[in-house]
């Protein structure tokens, strides 16, 4: 993980991504989550999250061993909670 970039965020964006992270950790009892519960938590489909990486965009992801031709990908909680801040919409009054 690139902490440069975590240290340049404000500390409210710190504060909600961990909230954010603690609260998937709870729900699920894992640091990292599969493609299949992200796509829950973050409403996008799973086609969605493999064509992003495919495109090198989207969450960040880790792919972890090499049976039979294809890895396994996880996600960690804390990616998630930066993902979902980052698409955060703001209103104007």
């Amino acid at each position: 993980m690139n902490t440069k970039k975590q240290d340049t965020l404000p500390s409210f964006l710190n504060t909600e991504i961990n909230t954010i992270a603690y609260f998937l950790f709870l729900a699920t009892g894992s640091i990292m989550l599969s493609p299949q519960k992200v796509s829950i938590f973050t409403s996008r489909s799973e086609i969605s999250l493999e064509r992003d990486r495919a495109e090198s965009r989207g969450i960040p992801h880790t792919k972890l061993g090499k049976r039979t031709g294809s890895d396994r990908v996880l996600y960690s909680v804390y990616d998630i909670g930066r993902f979902i801040v980052s698409r955060k919409s703001k209103v104007m009054s």
